[in-house]
């Protein structure tokens, strides 16, 4: 779950990590630079762009990215 705030009120939510992926799938089809999510408090139209959402998404099970899981680690 990741922290937003709203610039206009200064609200703070979460997002779920549901909705980060959904939020991510949505933007490769369509193309988009950013997502817009409502403000629960005041309803403010707050733009997430694709970089901050890529940070947001959800980690594997060791602390790396899943993409991250298929290659090898250098041996030391």
């Amino acid at each position: 779950m990741r922290r937003v705030r709203c610039q206009r009120c200064g609200y703070m939510f979460t997002l779920s990590r549901e909705l980060v992926e959904a939020a991510l799938e949505e933007m490769e089809a369509r193309g988009a630079d950013h997502y817009t999510v409502e403000c629960r408090q005041c309803r403010h139209a707050i733009k997430i762009t694709r970089q901050l959402l890529e940070r947001m998404r959800p980690q594997g099970p060791m602390g790396e990215a899943e993409g991250d899981q298929d290659r090898p680690h250098p041996s030391p």
